[in-house]
């Protein structure tokens, strides 16, 4: 299964999906602004199988547009995302 990410655009925050196969290293997840800022970052490790939804805060996060970068082992796929407030 593909990760996405809903809704785009964002008000307080989104979520995504990924399977559960992330491997000893999990999943990273930044958040960074269009200047390329971090804004946040988090690693996620879910189960051996099935699906994990995770769901991040934006509520401190300021509108505007910002990119969302997964990266798992040596592949990465980044998502344009707007927050609205």
């Amino acid at each position: 299964q593909e990760i996405s990410i809903v809704p785009n655009p964002a008000m307080d925050g989104f979520s995504f999906n990924y399977p559960g196969n992330a491997g000893d290293a999990g999943l990273r997840v930044e958040l960074r602004s269009a200047t390329g800022q971090l804004v946040w970052e988090k690693v996620f490790t879910g189960p051996d199988t099935g699906t994990s939804r995770v769901d991040v805060d934006l509520s401190e996060v300021s509108k505007g547009i910002y990119f969302v970068t997964f990266v798992q082992s040596t592949e990465s796929r980044t998502f344009k995302l707007s927050v609205l407030k």
